[in-house]
């Protein structure tokens, strides 16, 4: 109808003619989950601030959230930390990966992560460790495991903090959703650490809506023979703060 450019009525005229609201809303109780938007009082309206004044057209706010969890978004988002990084960790990250969710989460700061293999795991289990608030966002609906093998890691986030998609119920993930999925991972929080990277990934693509929101970049250094390190050492070579522990981090982002 004129209102949206030519390439996003391309990627979404197959679905243009879907019209199930209430199937969704029904799929959603079902799941023990809820539908956010802007009017709700739940909206992270302060942390989506950011979006507004990015003027980069892929950084788009949502136009809605679907959550599960007993906890309220927005105030988890008002203390929050996103913890980033490769799917094929090495013991190494995986470690720091953990003692920061751990760490930051023992001191009240939500640990917002993708719920992915890896350092992502490492995060939300570190925060669950020590009974600490967590938020996995996620490129599917929030009633599917992905990865299948974090099932019982989904519930358990889901029992204390919160599961968090722009995608419906029963929505599949894609390669472009693990894509739009980023910023709001960024965006969600104050700061993003990048745990372990290859030059070419998706921390980096977070880390790079982080930049572009305004947000503090954060980069755990590794070896420098490590090709899961390599992203990061070029995230601090180009203005990323050197962090490798919580303490840090929490300075970084002090004014939360």
């Amino acid at each position: 109808d004129g209102r949206v450019d030519e390439q996003v009525a391309a990627e979404t005229s197959v679905r243009r003619a879907v019209h199930r609201p209430s199937a969704d809303l029904d799929a959603a109780a079902a799941a023990g989950a809820r539908l956010l938007t802007p009017e709700h009082p739940e909206w992270p309206a302060q942390a989506f601030a950011a979006f507004d004044f990015s003027g980069e057209p892929q950084l788009a706010p949502p136009l809605a959230l679907w959550v599960r969890g007993p906890a309220r978004l927005d105030e988890l988002c008002g203390h929050a930390v996103a913890v980033v990084g490769a799917r094929a960790a090495t013991s190494y990250g995986a470690h720091v990966a953990g003692e920061l969710g751990s760490g930051l989460a023992d001191r009240g700061c939500t640990v917002v992560s993708g719920a992915a293999i890896g350092i992502d795991g490492a995060a939300h289990r570190g925060a669950l460790g020590v009974d600490g608030p967590t938020v996995a966002v996620l490129a599917c609906g929030v009633d599917r495991a992905y990865p299948a093998s974090h099932q019982l890691l989904l519930e358990r986030i889901a029992a204390s903090g919160l599961v968090v998609s722009e995608y419906p119920p029963g929505g599949v993930p894609g390669r472009h959703r693990f894509l739009v999925r980023n910023r709001l991972i960024a965006g969600l929080a104050a700061g993003t650490v990048v745990v372990e990277a290859g030059l070419r990934s998706g921390a980096q693509r977070t880390a790079s809506d982080a930049l572009s929101l305004g947000l503090t970049v954060m980069a755990v250094p590794g070896p420098v023979t490590s090709a899961m390190s390599a992203g990061c050492h070029r995230l601090v070579r180009d203005g990323a703060l050197l962090v490798t522990r919580s303490d840090e981090v929490l300075e970084a982002v002090a004014p939360i």
